[in-house]
Order: structure tokens, then sequence, then C-alpha cells
């Protein structure tokens, strides 16, 4: 995040539930910009309140997350539903509640 506001390239590996460190590994290169939008449960946390000026929740009801992530992935894994669940609604309850957001955007 930084070297992005700094005018740097970053690069960093993403989140999976499969690596045995959380780390993905490969890797992903982003460019600097005047803008950088982030999107991700991950990018709302506090940590990033130095560098993050607006935050929006997109508020979806956890039936529908669900539906969108198995036909997205093609298939329903009930495997990685119950770790994701549970640490989705610890986000949304402890780390980042609904409060925590400047704008709420319901979507069905």
């Amino acid at each position: 995040m930084l070297p992005l506001i700094a005018g740097e390239s970053v690069q960093y590996h993403p989140f999976s539930f499969s690596a045995e460190n959380g780390l993905d590994s490969s890797s992903i290169t982003k460019k600097p910009s005047k803008v950088i939008i982030l999107d991700g449960i991950y990018s709302a946390l506090p940590e990033f309140s130095d560098v993050v000026d607006f935050k929006v929740l997109v508020d979806v009801l956890p039936e529908v997350r669900r539906y969108r992530h198995n036909v997205r992935e093609g298939h329903a894994d009930e495997a990685w539903h119950k770790q994701w669940d549970p640490a989705e609604d610890y986000y949304f309850s402890v780390l980042c509640p609904p409060a925590s957001f400047d704008l709420i955007v319901v979507n069905g």
C-alpha cells in the first residue's frame, strides 16, 4: 500500500486458505496510481486507516454471498465456506463493524 502511495510499484502474495502460511505462492504486481481502490474483505482493516480515505461496505445477505461464490468457483465448496464464513463473521462483528465504514451499499 504505502509504496503505491509513494509512487512506486508494489508486489505481494494474495491470501490463500490452502497455503500453510496463508499466502498464495504466486505474486501480484501493481503500479502506482493517483487513485487506489482496494477490493476485498481485509482492505478495510484498522491497520490501513492512515492510508485509506473512504471505506465502502457492499452489504450482501450471507446466502447471496455464498451463491455468488459458488457460481464464481463453479461448485459448492463446503470446506471453504466452513473456514471462510466464521472468519468473515468475526471480521464484520469485531474488526470492522458496519459503523466503521463511510458508506454502506445494500446489494441483494
